[in-house]
């Protein structure tokens, strides 16, 4: 995969909410971006700045909203479906009865395994087409009869 390539995938996986991902690309994605976050959580979170562990909060949870919104529209539900967790989530992050790093990387790798196992819808949706599935070309005969198709369409109209 080439440079260009790779920056339209990570664009399209992380950087948006809309469109589709399947199983096989939202799992190990996920599960990085828990594995960074955790990472972020016990290592690197006490020795930065509130301001700075506030952006980069932000920003990983923005990552994780986009994969999972685009999980739910492969499940045909809309996004907002991915307010429910993000909810609890902040709910818990400021429960004192619970270590809520711990509880909360818990609560998200229940997440992630459920929505890696979760078959996506066959067809295309009103998200977009399956995730993964590539159109051939048509071939210069193909071109042409479906040129002539539309033009004799478009004259008798």
């Amino acid at each position: 995969m080439d440079e260009t390539a790779l920056r339209s995938w990570v664009a399209d996986h992380l950087l948006t909410a809309s469109g589709r991902i399947g199983r096989r690309s939202f799992a190990p994605l996920a599960l990085g971006l828990l594995g960074l976050w955790q990472v972020y959580q016990w290592q690197l979170s006490a020795s930065l700045p509130s301001a700075l562990n506030l952006i980069i909060g932000l920003m990983l949870t923005y990552l994780g909203l986009c994969l999972l919104n685009q999980r739910l529209h492969d499940l045909g539900r809309s996004g907002w479906w991915a307010a429910l967790p993000l909810i609890s989530l902040y709910g818990l992050a400021y429960s004192p009865a619970l270590h809520h790093a711990a509880a909360t990387g818990l609560i998200l790798l229940a997440l992630i395994i459920t929505f890696s196992l979760i078959p996506g819808n066959r067809d295309h949706n009103r998200y977009g087409p399956v995730p993964g599935f590539r159109t051939r070309p048509l071939s210069p005969l193909h071109q042409g009869l479906a040129r002539d198709h539309w033009t004799k369409d478009l004259l008798e109209g």
